[in-house]
């Protein structure tokens, strides 16, 4: 093999391997969450839940979208993203370009975990509550 194939059989090789990402903080600076960690992918739209967003980016890779999809990943457990939604794909010459956004759940607010979570349901219990507003037994009525 001539040395100028080579470099050129290198070249071609390096473009695929080639993986680019540049990330954007727009929201709060969150910790890292540990390599591997578990992140959702919402191509189409946003989550259905509450989420903050924390990075914006785009991700560019020879035209492998798992490799770009992979990186992702990876890149959202650094930020401290749970999510990655909201994706926008573009082609140049052999290239894939992925634009999206990383956010990560919303806590809880402060209603919320009064209401213990259920949505704006209380339960009371009728055996120990005070509030007036409590239906009591029968027995115990006043």
């Amino acid at each position: 093999m001539t040395a100028a194939r080579s470099l050129a059989l290198a070249a071609a090789l390096l473009a695929v391997a080639c993986v680019d990402i540049e990330l954007r903080r727009i929201g709060p600076e969150r910790p890292s969450r540990p390599a591997g960690c578990a992140v959702e992918l919402v191509p189409d739209g946003r989550p259905a839940y509450d989420v903050v967003d924390v990075a914006s980016g785009t991700v560019s890779c020879a035209k492998q979208r798992d490799r770009c999809i992979d990186e992702m990943r990876k890149q959202a457990c650094v930020v401290g993203a749970d999510v990655v939604y909201g994706f926008s794909e573009r082609t140049e010459s052999m290239y894939l370009h992925i634009t999206a956004t990383f956010a990560a759940r919303a806590a809880a607010s402060p209603s919320s975990e009064a209401r213990g979570g259920q949505g704006g349901c209380k339960m009371i219990d009728p055996w120990t509550s005070t509030a007036s507003s409590a239906i009591r037994p029968a027995s115990t009525r006043r």
